[in-house]
């Protein structure tokens, strides 16, 4: 059986096969390898003839490494027999989630499950300044965990404080052009200024990236989460 995903996620697929005794048994599974995962056992209800009574195990692919791995399931019953599947799995590297989105001055939380089979200590780096997010946090293995990642809108301020002079002189054109529209319709030029400025600004962008300490294919690991600021009008 074949299994492909990207790390950071997991794929379930089925294994059928048929049970041919008379009897009621419970099949022993047995994996070879951690990267996959199954029940204990199954049931299996006896067979009334024929080919056997179809039994269905499924099997759980969370790769903790890139590439192509391979592994065995057994299933064993002291009345039906041994069965032995081989299992390929290929992982590739962790892809780009998102957007995000987040209202401005509050925040959310990204799910994001350690994977590995020993606690991991993760970096979190955000790349844009109207985003927070605290900068590690070490998770125990095999469990989900939620980053709570703040926005609160600074580009516009920067982009005024940053050009004040060019402002300054805009304000004088716009001031006399707004004079003399005023004149021209009737006072009109205001609501135009006023229809403008309750126009819908665009949101902020930005990644949440994702690190840990491992380095597989000869780079560190990492995820990266698109984000969206909704900013208020």
């Amino acid at each position: 059986q074949s299994f492909s995903t990207h790390l950071g996620h997991s794929q379930i697929l089925p294994i059928r096969f048929y049970h041919i005794g008379r009897t009621k048994t419970d099949y022993i599974c047995k994996l070879d390898s951690t990267e996959w995962s199954t029940d204990k056992s199954v049931s299996a209800a006896a067979a009334s003839g024929g080919s056997g009574t179809e039994v269905v195990v499924e099997v759980t692919y969370e790769p903790t490494k890139l590439g192509t791995t391979l592994g065995t399931l057994t299933l064993m019953s002291n009345s039906g027999g041994e069965y032995i599947f081989p299992l390929k799995g290929l992982c590739n590297p962790p892809t780009p989630q998102g957007p995000f989105n987040i209202k401005n001055k509050s925040s959310i939380s990204i799910p994001f499950r350690n994977v590995f089979n020993q606690s991991t200590t993760f970096t979190f780096e955000v790349d844009n300044a109207s985003f927070t997010v605290k900068p590690q946090d070490t998770f125990k293995p095999k469990k989900t965990f939620n980053i709570t990642v703040g926005f609160e809108n600074v580009n516009g301020n920067e982009l005024i404080e940053g050009s004040n002079n060019k402002k300054d002189n805009n304000n004088n054109k716009k001031d006399e052009k707004i004079d003399q529209e005023n004149k021209n319709d009737g006072g009109n030029g205001n609501e135009n200024e006023n229809n403008q400025e309750n126009e819908e600004q665009p949101p902020v962008t930005g990644r949440l990236i994702v690190r840990s300490g491992v380095v597989q294919g000869g780079k560190q690991l990492e995820w990266i989460y698109y984000l969206k600021g909704l900013v208020a009008n």
